[in-house]
């Protein structure tokens, strides 16, 4: 599902906390941040079509991180991914992580 940010106090995997108004697919509602986010979209029942090259390249960069590189659900953390890839190659968005990585 798809949920905006809508009020201060949620904090990533690294301590550092996630702006307001800032959008994300999760997994899974997080109850614990209620009255935090709101839902946007719906991601259930859709079929996410994947590049197996940019699978693989995720699972490359990812094999790179300490685990101090991933996030509170087991997924590495974008940032982290993105400052490993080469110049001119594209960034991962939250939404093709999410997928890639679930596809494991």
């Amino acid at each position: 599902m798809r949920i905006k940010i809508t009020a201060p106090g949620i904090y990533d995997g690294h301590g550092a906390e996630i702006p307001v108004g800032r959008e994300m697919t999760v997994s899974s509602e997080p109850t614990g941040w209620a009255g935090r986010y709101e839902i946007i979209g719906e991601t259930e029942g859709k079929t996410f079509v994947t590049n197996p090259d940019r699978k693989a390249r995720l699972k490359e960069l990812a094999e790179g991180l300490s685990d101090d590189d991933f996030t509170n659900d087991g997924s590495p953390d974008l940032r982290c991914i993105n400052a490993l890839l080469e110049d001119g190659e594209k960034k991962f968005t939250s939404a093709e992580r999410d997928a890639l990585w679930s596809a494991e």
